[in-house]
């Protein structure tokens, strides 16, 4: 059997040859350059890869030392989520929810996040009143309703 083709058809010739070549050969050139191909992921079995085999186990040791229920959830959370289920992203996860839980209940964790703003920005008896309070100047004066320096004089007292 003959084909024919046109020299405008001649071009394709050697991306047939070189994707047959690849497939045939990628096993081949895989075996020789020493690299694995595997689509299993951490939690269930290291690839053959050394350094992954290292971090496996090293990250499954550091899970058995947590508490069971925060693995539990932690694999749960990145079954959920778009991350690959790996033991690197199931430690991370498991790390994140401990410390959430040695924060205390999101109330206190509210609590303590609004406190350490209002040392951080020297809000040291500044309540939410207050600043209630100094939005409203600040509506008075943008009104024309206070002078500037009154303005001032009421926000100096009550940011003291």
């Amino acid at each position: 059997m003959i084909i024919l083709m046109s020299d405008a058809d001649a071009w394709v010739i050697p991306f047939i040859i070189m994707g047959a070549l690849l497939v045939i050969g990628f096993p081949f050139i895989m075996r020789a350059s020493g690299t694995s191909v595997t689509n299993s992921s951490g939690l269930f079995g290291p690839s053959r890869d050394f350094m992954e085999k290292v971090a496996y186990e090293r990250n499954m040791e550091e899970l058995k030392k947590m508490n069971p229920e925060i693995v539990r959830q932690a694999i749960l959370n990145i079954q959920k989520s778009m991350y690959a289920n790996t033991s690197d992203n199931i430690l991370r996860e498991a790390k994140k929810l401990k410390k959430i839980m040695e924060e205390g209940p999101l109330d206190l964790r509210i609590k303590k996040k609004f406190q350490d703003f209002k040392i951080k920005f020297n809000f040291t008896n500044t309540s939410i009143e207050n600043i209630e309070a100094l939005e409203k100047l600040f509506n008075l004066k943008e009104k024309g309703i206070i002078s500037e320096e009154e303005f001032e004089i009421q926000k100096k007292k009550l940011l003291k």
